[in-house]
């Protein structure tokens, strides 16, 4: 007996595994069987650019491991499906919900039109979902993705109010596992009271560029990142709004409706690492208690009404980096104070008002500056000699003031210097040979100045120079024939900019320097302008300054709009 229920029980074993053999072979198979009807899908809507899936070999036993962009689990079953950046346009496959085992989709950086299908609510595994940059419309709803981790829908044209219903978001229902949540650049609305206090893992938010209301919570102090950029958030911001142990390591709340004075109690995020609160209406004095945050390192206080005086407490931000208090109309001299920020790379001081105290500030001899943006203010006199002693600058800005005299010969010393714009001033006299000097420039713009003489063949040795703006001057002579060597190789300057992760950003606002290197009159481009975000803008220079899009012989075709009338 013993014999005979030892044999029945073998047979029993080898019949559950070989069902369980045959189920997972079916379950594999109908994985393949709908990448391949993913794939007839992709071909039919795009007929000429295709990604990596055009390639897939359907005469492959298996998907996993040799076609691109799939992903499999332990158990042979297709668990990720990454079809970014694929040049996918036309409607969203209708059919994921046939990948049972799916837990990650990224579909983001395409061209994906129309609204998002019923089936994709059918993807109840999904724990990771990026959508961005795509064209995708109409309501943003996914009630049945209750185990997802992250939701990128950003940049998309989804439309409709986000509200609670029942402690939940109305578009994705249970949010208990939620770290990431990415609705930005889409035309979504409601009042953001109550969004953030019912996912209790969450960590990551980004509402910005959309048409939120309502006021700034306390719910914020729980996440690590939270911007509602460029909505319609109104009223002041309490000091209940960072408790003691706030977590906040970046906040951005720029281009909004807020007013009032900011609270000294954002010392209590000694995590805070970034800080923008421009293109409000916040006033008084800028909050002592930022100087309580050593360790932060962005703050961007543009286009507000704060008071001018500075808070000695700002002196012991250590780590600060990237100062931008433009466009609050400061007067009289540049405070002395920005002189003792020795950790400053980037200080932005744009449409203000200031008449003077360049040199007597102190703030030319910041030891490691790479931008000075002084332009849209007061100043007059002489360009400042002092400049050339600057170690470290790569961007100097000085247009849109009342400068009067020659270009110093010196400027064309400055070794580093990457973009030079002197626009909008009195200067007279001739353009310096020495400008030939600047092999790492790529902006010259000299535009809108009453300067004479020729245009100096030295010109032509600039050999990373690809924005050159000389219009509206007294010029006269012929184009020297040398011009047309500039920027011929430029790529030595992008490489060593593509080195530094962080976005080189000009100034904030809507594209001040941009704008002048490309007048709005140029064609198209004062459409394309008044349509461009903040965000934009930042990218916008962020990607000139680095060469994205920019390869070999074809940048000059891409970045030439010369001007030289």
């Amino acid at each position: 007996m013993s014999r005979l229920h030892h044999h029945h029980l073998l047979q029993l074993m080898c019949s559950l595994l070989i069902s369980a053999e045959l189920v997972s072979g079916t379950t594999g198979g109908d994985d393949m069987a709908v990448l391949i009807q993913l794939k007839a899908f992709l071909r039919a809507h795009n007929q000429i650019n295709r990604g990596a899936y055009d390639g897939w070999p359907e005469a492959s036993p298996s998907p996993c491991g040799s076609w691109r962009g799939v992903g499999c689990d332990a158990d042979g079953r297709v668990s990720s499906l990454d079809l970014s950046s694929s040049s996918i346009s036309g409607p969203l496959f209708g059919n994921f919900s046939g990948l049972s085992g799916l837990v990650r989709l990224d579909l983001s950086d395409n061209s994906i039109a129309g609204e998002l299908p019923a089936d994709l609510d059918r993807c109840v595994g999904l724990q990771h979902l990026n959508l961005s940059y795509n064209l995708i419309s109409g309501a943003l709803g996914v009630p049945s993705l209750t185990k997802l981790r992250t939701l990128d829908v950003s940049r998309n044209r989804l439309e409709g109010e986000v509200v609670v219903v029942s402690g939940n978001f109305n578009f994705l229902g249970a949010c208990d596992d939620l770290v990431v949540l990415n609705v930005s650049g889409n035309s979504l609305g409601g009042d953001i009271a109550g969004l953030l206090g019912n996912c209790p893992r969450l960590r990551y938010v980004d509402l910005s560029m959309n048409g939120f209301t309502g006021r700034v919570t306390q719910g914020i102090a729980s996440l690590a990142q939270f911007s509602a950029a460029e909505n319609r958030l109104s009223g002041t911001v309490p000091p209940g709004v960072f408790p003691e142990r706030c977590g906040l390591q970046s906040l951005d709340l720029s281009g909004n409706r807020l007013s009032g004075s900011f609270p000294d109690s954002v010392s209590n995020c000694p995590g805070l690492t970034y800080l923008s609160l421009s293109g409000n209406g916040f006033g008084g004095q800028i909050p002592a208690g930022v100087g309580a945050i050593p360790g932060l390192e962005t703050l961007i206080l543009g286009s507000n009404s704060f008071d001018r005086e500075m808070p000695l407490s700002l002196t012991n931000c250590t780590a600060l980096r990237y100062l931008d208090i433009s466009g609050n109309g400061f007067g009289g001299e540049v405070q002395g104070l920005f002189a003792k920020l020795e950790s400053l790379t980037h200080l932005i001081l744009h449409s203000n008002s200031y008449t003077g105290g360049i040199v007597s500030s102190g703030i030319l001899g910041l030891p490691k500056l790479a931008m000075l943006d002084l332009s849209l203010n007061r100043f007059s006199g002489k360009l400042p000699t002092e400049v050339t002693s600057m170690a470290s600058i790569k961007y100097l800005v000085l247009a849109e003031n009342t400068f009067s005299g020659q270009i110093p010969a010196a400027y064309g010393q400055i070794a580093q210097l990457q973009v030079l714009d002197l626009s909008y001033n009195n200067l007279t006299g001739g353009i310096p040979a020495d400008v030939g000097s600047l092999s790492s420039l790529l902006v010259l713009m000299l535009a809108g100045n009453q300067l004479s003489g020729e245009i100096p063949k030295e010109i032509g040795n600039c050999t990373s120079l690809l924005w050159l703006n000389l219009a509206a001057n007294r010029l006269s002579g012929q184009i020297p024939p040398e011009i047309a060597g500039v920027g011929r190789d430029p790529s030595p300057t992008f490489a060593r900019n593509q080195k530094d992760a962080a976005e080189l950003e000009i100034g904030t606002g809507k594209c001040p320097s941009v704008v002048r290197w490309i007048p709005l009159g140029y064609p198209g481009f004062n459409y394309v302008e008044s349509e461009m975000s903040w965000k934009d803008c930042r990218s916008l220079e962020d990607r000139i300054l680095k060469g994205y899009g920019c390869q070999g012989t074809c940048c000059q075709d891409k970045y030439h709009p010369w001007f030289l009338q």
